[in-house]
């Protein structure tokens, strides 16, 4: 991973709280949830089974990922 991304990334670490203890960063992004992008916004459609996430909201007819972590490994990193 680059440098800069590590930079912001742990930036983001550093101001929210993660009921997963960052599983997904930990695990170098191997366990991570599966998200869908659309929309003009970019906004993440949330693609788990289960949406008893902290950061799943219900959004029109689908389940939005407001986890700002996932939001910029998805918009960054592609993942």
């Amino acid at each position: 991973m680059k440098e800069d991304y590590q930079k912001e990334i742990e930036g983001i670490i550093g101001g929210m709280n993660c009921p997963k203890d960052f599983k997904c960063y930990k695990s170098n992004f191997k366990y991570i949830c599966r998200v869908n992008i659309f929309g003009f916004e970019g906004v993440l459609e949330c693609l788990e089974e289960s949406y008893d996430c902290n950061f799943s909201r219900k959004y029109i007819n689908k389940y939005q990922c407001t986890c700002p972590l996932r939001n910029y490994i998805a918009k960054k990193l592609e993942k």
